[in-house]
């Protein structure tokens, strides 16, 4: 009986940690195409200044510059508020841990 119950929650929760992966790689593929949609809005919206460098001679590092300054500025944003999410999760499961298994985080992950 005890054996069966056991057997159950672990099939549970390999489907659970299939299921969380699906959502995590869900979430990748919605950043790297919400990046890939800014990158090409901000290059259209700059093509006419690019446009207007080339022709007046500037150079491929000064017509990159703005677009590698944005995705720097970007990829900072996009970490900082990664850290922030991640520092609440830790916090939430940190809190609910000890009542659902008897023992703190930081006891198991020592």
């Amino acid at each position: 009986m005890q054996f069966q119950r056991n057997a159950r929650i672990i099939n549970l929760l390999h489907v659970l940690e299939v299921f969380f992966w699906a959502i995590v790689l869900a979430c990748v593929v919605v950043i790297l195409i919400f990046l890939g949609m800014i990158i090409k809005t901000k290059f259209h919206a700059m093509y006419q200044t690019i446009h207007v460098q080339q022709l007046l001679g500037a150079s491929y590092t000064r017509l990159k510059k703005p677009f590698f300054f944005n995705s720097f500025i970007l990829l900072v944003l996009g970490y900082m508020i990664a850290a922030i999410l991640i520092a609440i999760l830790l916090s939430t499961v940190a809190s609910i841990f000890p009542y659902l298994f008897g023992m703190s985080l930081i006891d198991v992950f020592g």
